[in-house]
Formats: C-alpha cells, structure tokens, sequence
C-alpha cells in the first residue's frame, strides 16, 4: 500500500468515525425527547445488519489481517455500539409505544429469514457462509427501511417536517446520501 494510498484510507477512516458519532449523538438525543415517527425494529434491524457485516468483517481479518480490515472492523464495532446505544434511548424515553408498523416490519423481516433459511436447507449450506450472512444482512437492513420509507410519504401522520437520520440508500427524491459513513438525511413535508 503506497504512502498516498495509506493517507486516504486513514483519512476516510476518521471521516466514517466522526460520521457514525453525529448521526447517532443527534439521534440519541432526539430520541430521548421524542420518537415520534420511529420504528423500534427497524433499529433492531439494523443492529443485527451491522453486527452481521462485522462477523463477516472479523471473518475477512482472520484470512486476509491487513490495515484495511482492521479498520473495517473497528467501524463495524463502532456501529454496534452506537446504534445499541439509540436502540436504548428507546426504553429511557419511556413513551414509546409499539405500533403495526413495527410489527410488520417485524412480520417482514421474519418471512425474509425464514425465505433464505429454507434455501440454506434445500442448498445445503450452512450459516458461516458469507453468502448466506449477506442475504440476511440485506433483510435485515432493506426490509425495514423500505417500511421506513413508507412512513415517510405519510408525514402529517407524523408531525409535518423533520430530519431523520439513517444509513441507507435511497432512490427517492430528497434524499442526501453521505457515502463516506453510509448516512442518509430525509426530510419531507
């Protein structure tokens, strides 16, 4: 790894640091005063995303150990912590209540496992599989943020404008994507 090579994935290192401790502080804060228009499991959803892409991460470090894996670790572990953290403002806000659409997300993600665990054992392959980690990875992350996003289009529902903040790509319009550190900004009327 040359000299310039080292400087830019340091550099980009640090960015996704920085990335992951402002969107989740201001969402940790923001949760702690309300959770209006936020669906519990998509954040669960994206807690066992995330820790499935650090397992695959830690898998990749034991084959290929190198700078670049450390990191990618390092920032998973990162992630982990940090939205555990918003998953437990949550509770400490103490007026969330559950609601339909976190059961069908819950609902969806299930019928998505469920999908590729019955491949798994038509295939017959087991759960180290790095294939079969991303596919569950992918339900876990696009399921509930395809049901996030159909929250978004019914925004008097939810109080009229405001900022939400999660790690995904969307197509739709208003949407900021920050690919340094995987944030999406939305905002609607």
């Amino acid at each position: 790894m040359t000299f310039r090579s080292k400087v830019t994935a340091d550099l980009l290192f640090g960015v996704q640091i920085i990335g992951a401790f402002v969107l989740c502080v201001s969402q940790f804060i923001r949760l702690l005063t309300s959770t209006n228009g936020q669906l519990l499991c998509m954040f669960l959803g994206i807690e066992i995303f995330i820790a499935l892409h650090l397992l695959l991460a830690v898998a990749a470090l034991r084959d290929q150990p190198n700078r670049i894996t450390k990191q990618a670790v390092w920032i998973y572990a990162l992630w982990v912590v940090l939205i555990g953290t918003n998953i437990i403002a949550f509770f400490l806000n103490g007026h969330y209540r559950w609601s339909e659409n976190d059961t069908r997300t819950g609902i969806l993600i299930l019928v998505g496992v469920g999908t590729v665990m019955s491949a798994m054992r038509i295939r017959k392959i087991g759960l180290g599989d790095p294939m079969v980690k991303g596919l569950l990875a992918m339900i876990f992350k696009a399921l509930p943020q395809d049901e996030f996003r159909n929250l978004v289009h019914h925004p008097r529902r939810l109080g009229g404008l405001r900022w939400e903040f999660y790690s995904s790509v969307s197509s739709e319009d208003g949407c900021l994507v920050f690919p340094g550190f995987g944030g999406v900004v939305h905002w609607s009327w």
